[in-house]
């Protein structure tokens, strides 16, 4: 045990029990598939992915929860909702509840995103903002201060 208490539990699992729980589980997992694939062929593939993965039997809450909204909700509404999460690689059953729940499965189009702004939003162009002499072709050893009327050189460098 990973605790030397009297009545703890070790949290932790062996190999041995890993696979157990994998052997345990299997038929679980299928019956919830065997359900799904009769609400519809997306709840169906919805249920395969939400069960794929190496621990399968994390996911039976969630496969009974989608189950119950077939129940629920008609089964041809959680099909569409089902198509329509797995059309953006949505596999959690919480959202396709809120997809049920607020009737977007009805929408078949997903809304699409905003267009990007444009590609520059200055006025002038990049190399006004540049300084030194590798950047500005125009500038020479000197520097010309223009004040009023007169112009003064001044010597860079």
């Amino acid at each position: 045990m990973a605790d030397a208490r009297a009545g703890a539990r070790e949290l932790g699992m062996s190999r041995d029990t890993v696979g157990k729980y994998i052997k345990a589980d299997r038929p679980l997992t299928k019956l919830l598939s065997a359900k799904a694939a009769e609400l519809g062929p997306s709840v169906a593939d919805f249920a395969e992915r939400l069960f794929d993965g190496p621990l399968p039997w994390a996911k039976v809450r969630q496969g009974h929860k989608l189950i119950r909204l077939g129940e629920r909700y008609t089964p041809g509404r959680l099909d569409a909702a089902c198509r329509r999460a797995l059309a953006v690689d949505l596999i959690d059953v919480n959202r396709v509840e809120r997809i049920l729940v607020q009737a977007l499965e009805q929408q078949e189009t997903i809304p699409e995103l905003p267009a990007p702004p444009p590609a520059g939003r200055f006025a002038r162009p990049g190399h006004v903002f540049a300084h030194g002499k590798a950047h500005n072709p125009d500038s020479t050893d000197s520097t010309q201060l223009k004040t009023g009327a007169t112009v003064l050189k001044v010597k860079t460098g």
